[in-house]
């Protein structure tokens, strides 16, 4: 039992080094800006997407009234 606790210490105190010489490369915030970037991107072309499906049902609606209109006359 001692001896498992001796390893995890070391392996505690192995993380906590690695955690404190973490850095993050100069690449990621520039990466980070990106993704966000083309996250906005996504959710305007999403916004467009549902609305000419809006459009697009409309335009069907109307047209199938007028071909009802039609058949009627």
């Amino acid at each position: 039992m001692e001896s498992r606790s001796i390893i995890l210490e070391s392996e505690i105190q192995e993380i906590e080094n690695d955690l404190d010489h973490f850095k993050v490369i100069p690449e990621y915030r520039e990466l980070e800006k990106e993704a966000a970037d083309l996250n906005a991107h996504m959710r305007r072309l999403s916004a467009e997407n549902g609305r000419d499906r809006d459009l697009q049902r409309y335009i069907e609606n109307a047209m199938a009234a007028e071909a009802r209109r039609e058949w009627i006359e």
